[in-house]
């Protein structure tokens, strides 16, 4: 794996998290009353896949993105792992 990818991914996925989780942290501790909206803590949950998604398009493109989907959501795997 390459260290740019992994630092954009890094990057990515904690940005789009903490810009959702910051409103609810700064609204329950400080009693700042920023504007949310229904469901924003679990739509922030979504930032890892967020992160994968962008990274494969800004360094590799729909080709990589592509190859990325199909090792992410592959149904095949070792008979061994069926096992444990």
């Amino acid at each position: 794996m390459n260290l740019k990818k992994v630092i954009a991914y890094i990057t990515i996925s904690y940005s789009f998290t903490w810009t959702l989780w910051l409103p609810l942290l700064l609204n329950r501790h400080f009693g700042m009353n920023l504007p949310i909206i229904s469901g924003q803590f679990y739509i922030s949950s979504f930032g890892p896949f967020i992160g994968a998604v962008v990274t494969s398009l800004v360094m590799g493109g729909f080709k990589s993105l592509g190859e990325w989907a199909k090792r992410a959501y592959s149904i095949r795997f070792k008979s061994k792992w069926v096992i444990i």
